[in-house]
């Protein structure tokens, strides 16, 4: 249970910042723990639910292709084989986290498809397919692929409340769509994105 051992402070009573290994060099007002700071890998998905439905394959790649009672499922075995409260950020947190203080499109501080490609891998760069978590450079808080590669599916409904937010864009989408504002809306049941798990402490 090594990557999922929470540390450091709290925003809205959820934690969502370093990993043990890294949180000495990680600050700001998100602190915690995001899954290895990255995108959930195909590899730890199917050492807990036993298989790895991603459309891409690879040691080191994120887990794609997942939907999100699938997503809340996979939370539900964490807590049962480790203990703790495991599931997807809120909407809130996932954009604190992502931005880590900036208020610009992308959160290297930049506006513009050269920077995004820095931070991400998205329709300008990524030759159709995602790429291994952690390749890009993190944000100033630690977290790597918040931009591009999969989308990320968050807790809550969408405004309608017959889809669920997915934030962060992907491989296949372009700049706009990766953008640190930009609230993708998806079926519950839809198998196109990712996620990251989020430790919530016991109230």
């Amino acid at each position: 249970a090594e990557n999922f051992q929470p540390s450091g402070g709290l925003v809205g009573g959820e934690a969502v910042g370093p990993s043990r290994a890294s949180a000495r060099r990680t600050s700001g007002p998100v602190a915690g723990i995001f899954r290895r700071l990255a995108s959930l890998g195909g590899k730890q998905y199917e050492a807990i639910i036993g298989s790895n439905p991603s459309n891409f394959k690879g040691r080191r790649r994120p887990v794609e292709c997942v939907n999100w009672e699938e997503a809340q499922a996979f939370c539900q075995k964490l807590q049962e084989k480790f203990g703790g409260s495991f599931g997807l950020p809120r909407e809130a947190i996932w954009e604190k986290a992502c931005r880590a203080g900036t208020s610009t499109s992308y959160n290297n501080g930049t506006d513009n498809d050269s920077g995004l490609s820095q931070v991400a891998w998205y329709s300008g760069n990524s030759g159709n397919e995602t790429h291994e978590v952690g390749g890009k450079r993190p944000n100033a808080w630690g977290f790597y692929d918040m931009h591009g590669n999969v989308w990320e599916w968050c807790e809550e409904w969408y405004s309608s409340g017959s889809s669920r937010v997915v934030r962060g864009g992907s491989w296949c989408d372009s700049s706009g769509y990766c953008a640190s504002s930009y609230r993708g809306r998806a079926s519950g049941g839809w198998n196109g994105g990712g996620f990251r798990v989020c430790w919530r402490p016991r109230s």
